[in-house]
C-alpha cells in the first residue's frame, strides 16, 4: 500500500519532502487513537509524556501543511482575479 501511495503522489509531482509531511499527518492522525488522558481537576492531560511530544511534532506538521494549502489557495486566487 506504501508503494502504490507513493507512486501516485510522485506522479502527481508532489515533493519528497511534502510527501513525508502527508505521512506524518497520518501517522498522527492513526495514533490519535491510542492516546490516553488523565483527569485534572475540571480539565484533562495527555497521560503520557512521549504522546505530548508528538502531538506537538504533529501539530508543527499540521500547521506547515496547512501553510502551503493556504499559499497555493492565495496564489490561485490571485492568478484567477488577474487573468
Amino acid at each position: 500500500m506504501y508503494c502504490l501511495m507513493s507512486t501516485a503522489l510522485s506522479v502527481m509531482e508532489i515533493k519528497d519532502a511534502e510527501v513525508m509531511d502527508i505521512f506524518r499527518l497520518v501517522a498522527g492522525i492513526l495514533h490519535l487513537g491510542n492516546i490516553q488522558f488523565v483527569e485534572d481537576g475540571n480539565y484533562s492531560q495527555i497521560a503520557d509524556k512521549h504522546c505530548k511530544l508528538f502531538y506537538m511534532l504533529i501539530k508543527v506538521a499540521f500547521q506547515y501543511l496547512l501553510s502551503n494549502i493556504l499559499k497555493i489557495l492565495y496564489s490561485i486566487v490571485l492568478h484567477t482575479l488577474y487573468m
